[in-house]
């Protein structure tokens, strides 16, 4: 996010830029409530504001929609329960809040470069934190 995506807030200092305070929030309860297909819904409500407003009050603030959001979030939590646990990819899956397992793969290896799966074979090393093989 840069300066510019921000607008100063009441009570700010001159040139001090803060990210709205309902981003925040939003941010932590789609953390916490990850796992669950509702969370946009329960965030807004939470909130007291629609989800539209949600989605542009949170794309002017982040420069993303709260949904990309939530899927990047997702997607750590699984790299980090595939890195840490025995669990299968299916139950990764469903604890982070996909549906399916093949939907969640597809996700994974875009933003990672490979498979969960093959998260599990290389070791550490071989992929890149931004996602991604090294040669």
């Amino acid at each position: 996010m840069t300066k510019d995506e921000l607008e100063p807030v009441a009570g700010a200092s001159d040139g001090e830029l803060r990210m709205d305070y309902r981003v925040v929030v939003a941010q932590a309860l789609l953390e916490q409530w990850k796992s669950r297909n509702d969370s946009l819904k329960n965030v807004a409500s939470h909130l007291r504001m629609s989800r539209s407003h949600l989605r542009h009050l949170f794309r002017k603030n982040t420069g993303m929609p709260p949904k990309k959001y939530l899927k990047l979030v997702r997607l750590q939590c699984a790299r980090d329960l595939i890195d840490g646990t025995l669990l299968s990819i299916k139950e990764v899956a469903i604890k982070v809040g996909y549906c399916d397992s093949s939907h969640f793969v597809r996700d994974f290896k875009v933003r990672y470069g490979v498979t969960p799966t093959q998260v599990r074979i290389l070791p550490r090393n071989h992929i890149r934190p931004d996602g991604g093989s090294r040669a």
